[in-house]
C-alpha cells in the first residue's frame, strides 16, 4: 500500500519534495482562511474589505497550486496532485473552487467573457456572475486536504526509512 505513494516516474527524494510542497501550499491556504475567518473585514471600510478579499483569493490560488500541471526546467509537463486526495464529500466544493480560480483569478478559461467596446478599445466583460465559495467551507476543504497530504508525507518518510541503505543515510 505504501509503495503506491511513490510516484512511478519520481525518485523517493522527488516524491517527498512533491508532497512537501503540496502540504506547504494547502496548509498556507488553510492558515490564511482561518485568519480571515477570525478577522472579518470592517464593513464600513472599503480598504479592509478589498484586502480581505485579495487574501481570500490568494488562499484559493495557494490551494489550487499543487493540483495544477506545470512545465519543469526541461520544458516537460509535470503532473499535479490527483483529485483522489480530496475526500468525496468535498469533491463538489473542490470543483467550484477550481472553476472560480480558472475563470476569475487566473483567466485560463475565458469562455464566459465577451468583447465589447468601440473600434479602439476591446474590454472583456463577463456574461456570467461568479463568486468564491463561503470561506468557512473553503477552510474545511483546505484543512482536510492538508491533513491527508501530511499523512501521505509521513507514510513516504516511513517507507523511505525502510529503503535506508546500510550507510545510515536516508534517501530523503
Amino acid at each position: 500500500m505504501i509503495q503506491c505513494l511513490l510516484c512511478s516516474d519520481m525518485t523517493p527524494n522527488q516524491t517527498w519534495l512533491f508532497y512537501s510542497q503540496a502540504v506547504w501550499k494547502t496548509d498556507q491556504a488553510a492558515y490564511i482562511a482561518r485568519t480571515l475567518i477570525d478577522n472579518p473585514p470592517d464593513p464600513s471600510c472599503y480598504a479592509t474589505k478589498v484586502t480581505w478579499f485579495a487574501a481570500y483569493n490568494f488562499s484559493i490560488v495557494s490551494y489550487c497550486s499543487p493540483f495544477m500541471r506545470f512545465e519543469n526546467t526541461d520544458k516537460k509537463m509535470e503532473r499535479g496532485l490527483s483529485n483522489e486526495v480530496v475526500p468525496n464529500e468535498f469533491q463538489e466544493l473542490h470543483s467550484q473552487i477550481f472553476h472560480y480560480r480558472h475563470k476569475i483569478l487566473a483567466h485560463t478559461d475565458i469562455s464566459h467573457m465577451r468583447l465589447c467596446g468601440s473600434d479602439k478599445t476591446f474590454p472583456l466583460v463577463s456574461i456570467e456572475t461568479f463568486s468564491a465559495p463561503p470561506i468557512a467551507q473553503a477552510f474545511a476543504l483546505f484543512s482536510k486536504v492538508s491533513e491527508i497530504l501530511v499523512q501521505k508525507l509521513s507514510d513516504i518518510e516511513n517507507y523511505t526509512k525502510i529503503l535506508q541503505p546500510k550507510t545510515g543515510k536516508t534517501p530523503i
